[in-house]
């Protein structure tokens, strides 16, 4: 089998000593196109262009409106939303302090969202939330003051009761137990 056989058509052989290589053809000059531009090709062209252009036209209207319907958000109602969500991060319900001070930065944070922002109405129903939960709050805490300072004050009459029993058992000592009779 000849080297020649086994090479494309395209390429040429150079055998220099028991290495036998293919060398590339130099590229042809380029040859003429048969499209011609007539004046029936032109509409043809045209044709293709016009629904080419709208579509490139209503993609770039899509782009714009996603691109402007993306969350924009008031940055301190993004500030707001985000210290709560840290503070209460792993918290059970039981556990979140209304009073503690992150929820009255939130509620100042939530105080500067511009009333024209497109996150007014979310930052006014969070606002809301929060004063009702700090009111509920507060109102239990109160509760479980008032029911705190009760049962402190049974455990002081119950103590003062004790006492004056120990004190007047001393006063007048009992020499005899009944119970303790044969």
């Amino acid at each position: 089998m000849s080297p020649s056989t086994l090479a494309p058509p395209s390429k040429t052989l150079v055998q220099t000593g028991s290495v036998v290589r293919t060398v590339p053809e130099p590229p042809k000059a380029a040859e003429k196109s048969d499209f011609v531009v007539t004046p029936q090709s032109a509409p043809a062209r045209r044709r293709l262009a016009l629904p080419l252009l709208i579509g490139l036209a209503i993609l770039a209207v899509a782009a714009y409106v996603v691109q402007r319907g993306a969350d924009r958000q008031d940055p301190h109602y993004a500030r707001a939303v985000t210290m709560i969500a840290d503070y209460e991060r792993g918290r059970l319900d039981s556990e979140k302090n209304y009073g503690h001070p992150v929820y009255q930065a939130a509620l100042g944070e939530l105080a500067l969202v511009a009333a024209d922002s497109e996150s007014a109405e979310e930052a006014q129903a969070l606002t809301q939330r929060l004063e009702s939960l700090i009111a509920e709050w507060r109102a239990a805490r109160e509760t479980d003051a008032g029911a705190r300072a009760g049962r402190d004050q049974r455990e002081r009459s119950r103590d003062v009761a004790f006492f004056e029993s120990q004190r007047s058992s001393r006063l007048n000592p009992v020499e005899q137990h009944p119970e303790c009779e044969p």
